[in-house]
């Protein structure tokens, strides 16, 4: 303790760090109501909170190829291929993501008040709502390509 009486009062307790990260519930809620452009909008937050470059990185490029891909089957798919078969698709392919891909954490520190995690609804439900506005223009012109007979 410092001599000065007039000096800020040493805190005793340290605040612990808050991430705020999406859950894999709320991944895949938004990769189901947004589709995958949100679902893996929502898995590079999650690393950029946890600041874990690397995964950061594939992981976004993971997501545009998913969609590009979702995409580009939606345009060669038969007709008669139901489009829930397509999004069913994108959920799967974001569960094996969470389940097989590198954790938002890094597991080895033994400290577990270090880090409060904090799970909010607020950021997938904006990110599902940008990415379903997002993907009404596209959906309207992916509808005039592939059925051209209207």
């Amino acid at each position: 303790m410092s001599d000065n009486p007039f000096a800020t009062p040493e805190s005793e307790t340290d605040e612990p760090e808050r991430i705020p990260i999406a859950t894999n519930a709320q991944i895949l809620t938004a990769g189901l109501l947004g589709g995958p452009v949100a679902g893996f909008w929502l898995l590079v937050m999650n690393y950029r909170a946890c600041a874990n470059r690397a995964p950061l990185v594939f992981s976004a490029v993971v997501g545009a190829a998913v969609s590009l891909g979702l995409i580009a089957a939606m345009l060669v798919a038969p007709s008669n291929l139901p489009g829930g078969f397509i999004w069913l698709l994108n959920i799967v392919l974001l569960a094996v993501w969470l389940n097989y891909g590198p954790p938002f954490l890094d597991e080895s520190t033994d400290d577990d008040s270090a880090v409060v995690v904090e799970h909010g609804w607020a950021r997938p439900i904006g990110v599902i709502l940008v990415s379903i506005f997002w993907m009404l223009p596209l959906a309207v012109a992916l509808s005039f390509i592939v059925q051209p007979r209207w």
